[in-house]
């Protein structure tokens, strides 16, 4: 998952790779200099938005609401701004 300084955002899943993931996400992030904030294999990722110190974070784990807690712990507090798992996550 990559995001930009305006809070444009991009993803990618289900590649055979990291670094193919990684280039899906960035170029379906369409703000300027987009920055990829968290990757995840047969699980979950989540980006959040901490208003009070203004940034992004990113965070994984084996279920949406893992990743968002990740992410949130991560950034200190914050809004979620975009999840995604995988199609054959591990149960």
């Amino acid at each position: 998952m990559a995001v930009a300084n305006d809070g444009s955002w991009g993803r990618a899943w289900d590649y055979r790779t990291r670094a193919a993931a990684e280039r899906g996400a960035l170029s379906r992030c369409s703000g300027p200099n987009c920055k990829v904030l968290t990757s995840f294999s047969n699980g979950c990722g989540a980006v959040v938005y901490n208003r009070s110190i203004n940034r992004y974070w990113g965070g994984s784990g084996a279920t949406q609401q893992a990743a968002e807690a990740s992410a949130r712990a991560n950034a200190g507090g914050g809004t979620t701004i975009v999840w995604q798992c995988t199609t054959r996550q591990r149960r």
